[in-house]
Formats: structure tokens, C-alpha cells, sequence
């Protein structure tokens, strides 16, 4: 069940508590080997629907759950977020938004949240509430580049105080949906 969940008040911003990850996973550009439209690498504005992740979360944020079979893909992408590890920040955005749908592709591309600069990771992720997520590192454009990186991600988010489960890695690729019950980061 999707239900919408809003702050009183703005929350801490978690980018800080990255650092470790980023002096351990190097600033990359974006894989744009699949860019198919100019507007993948737009910036958009937070009146485009990007703010910055932060704990918990002050934004109204739509909470849902992760994708656990092919069936399942539709009616979790209206609540996917986008994320990425930038130089200075962790951006973060509804796949899906209403602005996304108006871009030639109609919905987000991780350089979207980058405008198509370089950055550390990114991936997906759902808000189960405003103080726990669940992510995975499916991303074209910055793919965790082993197992190790995802679970530094999700570690970070976990010091900033999210409870987190990881969906993890299969077969030398970030897994996209979840099996089983969450495992949840300690």
C-alpha cells in the first residue's frame, strides 16, 4: 500500500556521513552508452521534483514497496527513487514524477539528478517510511562496481540513521527485485 509521508520539519542532511564511501569509491562520469534522448543529462530543479536526502525524511516522500517478482514492476515504479552519490551531495528523485513524464523519455535517468557530471554510485531505492529504505544499485549510468560498494552505500545510509535493506548483488550485477525478506543492514 503507497502512502504519502510528510515532516513538520527538514531533516539532517545524510551527504556528510558519505565520505568514507566517496574516498573509497572514486568520482566516475556517467555510462551514457545508452543515451538515447539530450534531455537525460538535464539537471533538474527541486521544482522538478530532486531534493536532497536527508534523515529523516522532510520531504513528502511516497512510500511503497520494492519490486519482489516481474509482476510487481509497475506498481512499484510509481514509487521508485532515483539516487546518486555526487562530488557534494546525495541527490534523490521520483522516477516517475509528473515533470520526468515530460522529458523525451518519460521518466528519470540518473544523470538527471547529476546533470550528467560525474558521480561516486547510484541506484534505486523505496521509502518504506520516512526512516526506513530499501535500495539496489540499478543504475546504468554509475553501477555499483562490486558488492562491496553497494554495502558501502547502504552502510552510509544506515550511519545516518535510515534503517536499510539491500537488495545486493547476483551473478556480478546489482539485483533489481527483492527476494525473500529484506536483509537488513546492522
Amino acid at each position: 500500500m503507497e502512502q504519502h509521508y510528510n515532516t513538520e520539519e527538514e531533516g539532517t542532511p545524510v551527504s556528510p556521513l558519505f565520505a568514507e564511501h566517496r574516498a573509497s569509491y572514486v568520482l566516475r562520469k556517467p555510462d551514457l552508452s545508452k543515451q538515447e534522448y539530450e534531455d537525460e543529462i538535464h539537471l533538474i530543479t527541486p521544482e522538478e521534483g530532486i531534493f536532497e536526502m536527508t534523515f529523516p525524511s522532510g520531504k513528502d516522500v511516497l512510500c511503497g514497496a520494492a519490486p519482489r517478482a516481474a509482476s510487481d514492476i509497475t506498481s512499484s515504479n510509481i514509487s521508485k527513487y532515483l539516487w546518486a552519490i555526487a562530488q557534494n551531495s546525495v541527490p534523490v528523485s521520483l522516477e516517475n514524477s509528473q515533470h520526468a513524464k515530460a522529458l523525451e523519455r518519460g521518466r528519470l535517468a540518473h544523470t538527471n539528478l547529476t546533470g550528467g557530471c560525474e558521480a561516486h554510485t547510484a541506484g534505486e531505492l523505496w521509502f518504506v517510511d520516512c526512516e526506513t529504505i530499501i535500495i539496489n544499485g540499478g543504475s546504468s549510468r554509475y553501477t555499483p562496481r562490486s558488492p562491496d560498494e553497494l554495502e558501502s552505500v547502504a552502510k552510509a545510509f544506515k550511519k545516518s540513521g535510515y534503517k536499510v535493506a539491500s537488495m545486493g548483488f547476483e551473478g556480478g550485477i546489482p539485483v533489481r527485485m527483492l527476494r525473500g525478506e529484506p536483509e537488513w543492514i546492522t
